[in-house]
C-alpha cells in the first residue's frame, strides 16, 4: 500500500502516522450488503507478514460482504 492509499484512509495526522508503522502490505475493501443496500465498507489487510492477497482472497471477502 502506498503512502497515498494510507493517507486516504487515515482520520488525521496521528492515524497516519499508526497506519504506517503497521506496515501495510495488501488489502482488499469490499461494500457490506444486506438486503440490496450498502451498509458500509469491509477492509482487510495484511502488515508484517508480507502475505499478499490474491485473487481467491477477494472472492472470498466478497462472498463475506453478503452474509
Amino acid at each position: 500500500m502506498t503512502d497515498r492509499d494510507l493517507s486516504g484512509l487515515a482520520d488525521g495526522p496521528e492515524d497516519l502516522e499508526f497506519l504506517r508503522s503497521l506496515d501495510l502490505r495488501s488489502s482488499i475493501t469490499v461494500a457490506l450488503n444486506a438486503r440490496g443496500r450498502i451498509m458500509g465498507a469491509l477492509t482487510l489487510t495484511v502488515g508484517w507478514s508480507g502475505r499478499r492477497y490474491r485473487g481467491e482472497d477477494a472472492h472470498f471477502a466478497w462472498v463475506l460482504s453478503g452474509r
